[in-house]
């Protein structure tokens, strides 16, 4: 017996057959018996979630839900699949049988593979669910709903927060390719305004803070380049947005993990070179500038540092003010920097009321570790102090000295002197 003889007695005996339709509804509907009372149960729980101030990815999973697979009018036609072709069953015969079982087991496939995932659903694999719904969702309103459930969700597990930015940062990346720097900063200010909530090896994840830059270094050229810059309001906004993050993130890593700042630093100081590589001489000196304004207030005037905290030993070697550096071809940091101390430390030395100003020490002995601190303070306060009635060379010598100790502490010994030298026998 060939498989045409076979599929012919197939046919026939379809054709013969008046009770398969029944069994088959029958079938469908054990299916819908099992799903419905299931996905009702689900929805409940979820309603219930909603109601909780605590955001737990309930809005998300509702969404989820009821737009993925729980899809109100892909039910209704997983059900019209079952159950409509056995309409048709008392005109047909032959062949037009077998194509209709075959629609209906199609559906009653589908219909079972729903089922399936609801199942999965309550045994706890969500996030494969989760993942799949934010890759696909394209509507704005959509996204900031389930976004902003994503984020406002405490405690998410490392692996799992990594996956969601994967996702996030694509759809970023998308929005300011096309163009679209509304909807980015829309979705952005969702994730900024959230980073409180984010475990602490997050906040110190290396693309997570690169993409912040990269995205960041992207909206300023659009905003302020010379060249390129559009004066765009929403360029503005997104810009902003990206700024305000990356101050928020180094504050949290200050507060929470304060150890992660050496992170921070690599990350920042080895990603600044690749960004400002296609931008103009002039906007790259502006752009430097501009993102070591909240840094320099870290250092200098030690902005949100703990006390006793040692900000200074953060600080990248390759910034300071040394030969070296100043030589080092394409480093323009060393000399943002000795820019910005010569106004910082301009502003200090007018107060002549500090004994010992410890900021402006620690700045200049880690700013220029090369040079004798007592000496280059000596040169800085006959360069930097203003003019009076007595002339800045008496000035300069008649000045207290309220910096230059660095590396100078005295040494004091128990017994009110020092040790006498071994005498040789």
């Amino acid at each position: 017996m060939n498989g045409q003889e076979l599929f012919e007695i197939i046919v026939n005996r379809l054709a013969q057959t008046e009770s398969l339709p029944s069994h088959i509804q029958t079938v469908g509907l054990a299916v819908l018996g099992i799903l419905i009372p299931l996905a009702i149960a689900i929805l409940t729980e979820l309603y219930r979630k909603i109601t909780n101030p605590r955001e737990d990815f309930s809005r998300l999973d509702l969404h989820v839900i009821l737009n993925g697979f729980f899809k109100i009018k892909n039910i209704i036609a997983y059900t019209l699949l079952i159950f409509i072709p056995f309409v048709f069953w008392e005109f047909s015969s032959g062949l037009y049988r077998v194509l209709l079982i075959g629609v209906a087991f199609v559906g009653i496939i589908l219909m079972i593979k729903t089922v399936w995932n609801l199942y999965l659903w309550v045994k706890g694999h969500m996030m494969p669910f989760r993942y799949s719904y934010l890759q696909k969702i394209s509507k704005l309103a959509d996204q900031e709903i389930a976004w902003e459930s994503v984020w406002k969700t405490e405690g998410i597990l490392t692996l799992d927060e990594t996956n969601f930015f994967k996702i996030f940062s694509s759809q970023i990346q998308k929005y300011i390719k096309n163009n679209q720097p509304s909807i980015a900063s829309q979705l952005l200010s969702i994730f900024i305004n959230s980073l409180d909530k984010r475990t602490l090896s997050f906040i110190v994840n290396k693309d997570a803070i690169e993409k912040i830059l990269s995205w960041h270094s992207e909206a300023w050229m659009n905003t302020y380049s010379i060249i390129k810059g559009s004066k765009s309001t929403e360029w503005y906004w997104i810009e902003s947005v990206l700024i305000k993050g990356l101050n928020k993130l180094r504050l949290l890593i200050l507060e929470k993990y304060q150890m992660g700042l050496y992170n921070f630093m690599e990350i920042f100081k080895n990603i600044l070179p690749t960004l400002v590589q296609s931008f103009s001489p002039s906007d790259r000196e502006k752009y430097l500038h501009y993102v070591l304004d909240d840094i320099s207030r870290m250092f200098l005037v030690r902005e949100g540092v703990p006390e006793n905290f040692d900000i200074w030993e953060f600080f990248p070697k390759e910034w300071q003010v040394t030969k070296r550096n100043l030589q080092a071809e394409n480093n323009l940091l060393p000399l943002l920097w000795l820019q910005r101390f010569y106004y910082w430390a301009s502003y200090r030395l007018m107060n002549f009321e500090k004994d010992y100003d410890v900021l402006l020490d620690k700045a200049s002995a880690n700013l220029f570790p090369e040079v004798d601190q007592m000496k280059w303070a000596t040169i800085l306060i006959f360069v930097l102090s203003p003019n009076d009635e007595k002339g800045k060379i008496r000035s300069t010598i008649e000045r207290k000295r309220t910096f230059g100790y660095v590396g100078r502490a005295p040494k004091f010994y128990p017994h009110g002197e020092a040790p006498s030298k071994k005498r040789k026998k």
